[in-house]
């Protein structure tokens, strides 16, 4: 968003970039409110939540043991040995 507002104030003008800068207000305004209204209801419903919580634990442990096995991978040895060995030497 920066590089954006930076590209339009140079491009079109100081007034062009804060309409730029403060359109994110606007737009994220709705966004917020709709997330918050839903997590009040969603924080209700207790069945809604432990599968919830459950299907993240799951989550959780799936990436664990994805994290784990690649981990255990071997690594080839002439990565190892060297590691540029794709540039060329002049």
């Amino acid at each position: 968003v920066l590089v954006l507002i930076i590209s339009e104030t140079l491009g079109h003008g100081i007034r062009a970039g804060t309409k730029v800068a403060c359109i994110p207000l606007l737009t994220d305004a709705p966004v917020v409110l709709a997330s918050a209204f839903l997590f009040t209801q969603i924080s209700k419903m207790d069945i809604l939540l432990g599968v919830i919580s459950l299907v993240g634990s799951v989550f959780l442990l799936y990436l664990g043991t994805k994290n784990i096995r690649i981990a255990n991978a071997e690594i080839p040895y002439y990565i190892t040995r060297k590691p540029h060995f794709y540039l060329k030497s002049s």
